[in-house]
């Protein structure tokens, strides 16, 4: 669905899976209005999912992108790099999309990198946008293209202004 028009706050607690324990101790206690935002390696990540989605959270699922200082800062096996393909991008945004169900919408998991290349973001948030799925920039670095690439392509789209905590 399309965002409404105006100003958004999503409340996000992203990156959530790694540490399963941790994780539903936040779901826990967090309130249904503060959206989850998982990572995509966990290998019980379903049933993460499942449970925040019980406890009234939104889903929304991180797509790990090529951080400035890539390889010595590691995204993981199927992040989108720059000088993969775009071929081999589709491949591992859909594989991220494969591990769960439901989400309402995408993030950026690092991408300073990544989110900079016009040519590599263009068909990536192309298929997002046929997927319905709007995308929010985590804002990794100020030079994103993200929001230029988004409105080309009739992508819904956010981009993070604050990071709380650390």
């Amino acid at each position: 669905a399309a965002l409404p028009e105006g100003p958004h706050i999503v409340l996000l607690l992203a990156d959530a899976g790694a540490n399963p324990a941790l994780t539903r101790r936040a779901l826990d206690v967090l309130p249904p209005e503060v959206a989850i935002g998982f990572n995509p390696y966990p290998a019980d990540l379903p049933a993460l999912a499942a449970a925040a989605r019980e406890k009234g959270h939104e889903i929304w699922l991180g797509i790990p992108m090529e951080p400035q200082r890539y390889p010595q800062v590691d995204p993981g096996p199927r992040a989108l790099l720059r000088s993969a393909s775009p071929a081999q991008n589709l491949q591992r945004l859909e594989w991220v999309l494969a591990r769960i169900e439901g989400e309402v919408g995408l993030y950026s998991i690092m991408g300073s990198a990544f989110t900079t290349s016009e040519e590599a973001l263009r068909p990536v948030l192309a298929a997002m946008a046929e997927k319905g799925l709007p995308f929010l920039d985590s804002r990794a670095t100020g030079r994103t293209r993200s929001p230029r690439v988004a409105e080309q392509v009739g992508l819904p789209f956010l981009i993070n202004d604050t990071f709380v905590g650390g």
